[in-house]
């Protein structure tokens, strides 16, 4: 999305995978200590801080607390004026909405109870799920070949990805599919990962077959303690239909995507006929 920080404005990846907002040191400059970057494949790095004024549409946020990383590599990757990642010591403060099928990103600010204080136009949603957090990055159950698993939901994440380890022990077929990762400070990374396709059922709702990497999850089961995280859901799942998260009431609000032409009057019953 469009956004800037302090006079700089540019293209931000809202990021609910990272706990906190960072910002491209290759347009920034720290002004605070340096503090140790990581993602969930282990990769590290060092980078400063600095707290900034973010503004996301009509929304202004003062003293963003902020890290600074190297994110050249994404940024040559998206083709874009890449300034940061929005993380969620600011998206805590709204109930976000994507829309791929639109091409639209919404911010709505939370009251204390969660309540947003500017009604939403796209009405109620067909479903609501409640979450959990690890930390700061939200949990929700699916399940997968019949067994129920807790997936990240990660809205900075290209790619659904699964723990190898949980892939092979419930037998999961895979084949092998040339990939590559990029994460912060490092260059893409290349190389083989296992390749599935399956649906995820999530309460009565269940998704179109979605193509999901395995990876190694035990560096980012280190670095949240609590529930283990089999998977993280990213674009694949987000694009399906229009999402909306509260992050205050821990809720996640899906409406289908409707056919091309379908009236909005219709939406009730695609639902129920779908």
């Amino acid at each position: 999305m469009e956004a800037s920080a302090g006079a700089r404005s540019g293209y931000f990846v809202v990021d609910s995978g990272s706990s906190h907002t960072i910002l491209n040191s290759v347009h920034f400059t720290a002004e605070h200590q340096l503090v140790q970057l990581r993602t969930y494949t282990g990769d590290r790095a060092l980078g400063g801080t600095l707290h900034t004024t973010l503004k996301l549409g009509p929304w202004t946020e003062k003293m963003v607390f902020a890290a600074l990383g190297d994110l050249s590599a994404l940024e040559k990757r998206l083709q874009l004026p890449l300034l940061g990642l929005i993380g969620m010591n600011v998206l805590r403060n709204y109930e976000l909405h994507l829309d791929y099928r639109s091409t639209t990103i919404e911010f709505y600010r939370l009251g204390k109870k969660g309540e947003p204080l500017r009604k939403c136009p796209a009405g109620l949603p067909a479903r609501t799920l409640g979450f959990r957090y690890a930390r700061y990055l939200p949990l929700i159950e699916a399940e997968l070949a019949g067994q129920t698993f807790t997936w990240g939901l990660d809205t900075g994440a290209g790619v659904n990805l699964f723990d190898v380890s949980t892939a092979q022990r419930i037998g999961l077929q895979t084949t092998d599919q040339r990939s590559a990762i990029t994460t912060i400070g490092q260059p893409c990374e290349k190389g083989k990962a296992g390749l599935f396709r399956a649906a995820l059922q999530l309460g009565e709702l269940q998704t179109t077959p979605m193509n999901t990497l395995c990876k190694d999850l035990r560096e980012l089961n280190r670095q949240l303690p609590g529930p283990r995280i089999d998977g993280i859901l990213g674009f694949a799942f987000l694009s399906q239909q229009r999402t909306a998260i509260n992050f205050r009431k821990r809720e996640l609000y899906l409406w289908p995507s409707l056919p091309a032409g379908m009236p909005v009057t219709n939406v009730k019953d695609y639902i129920t006929s779908n």
